[in-house]
């Protein structure tokens, strides 16, 4: 009888206002998985996602004329990490691991899914 090879992925969408700190915390989360797992071969993708740019405006004087307005944006990076898992106790040891890593400038969710 043939054994099936399970496939384990963890999905990792990081985002961040700065694409120099988005780059720094992907950095910091691959050497956080290598000190962790003690994996030197990580079967892995990672891609960046489309910027996201929010814009507003705001009325400079409340009380004169509503045509004088200040212009604001804000611009979100993100970047989606898939880690792929053929043994099962690394992919547990990774999806613990992940929530104690502490991100300095950016933020992160996760999902996992079972091949």
């Amino acid at each position: 009888m043939l054994k099936k090879n399970y496939l384990h992925k963890i999905y990792v969408f990081v985002k961040s206002f700065f694409f120099g700190y988005l780059f720094k915390d992907i950095k910091s989360i691959f050497l956080y998985l290598i000190k962790t797992l003690n994996v030197v071969e990580l079967n892995n993708t990672n891609f960046f996602l489309p910027k996201k740019v929010k814009k507003f405006s705001v009325v400079r004087s409340p009380t004169t004329s509503k045509s004088s307005k200040e212009q604001f944006e804000f611009k979100f990076f993100k970047a989606c990490l898939i880690f792929t898992f053929s043994n099962y106790i690394n992919f547990l040891m990774f999806k613990t691991n992940i929530l104690r890593l502490n991100l300095k400038h950016s933020y992160f969710k996760f999902s996992a899914t079972f091949n």
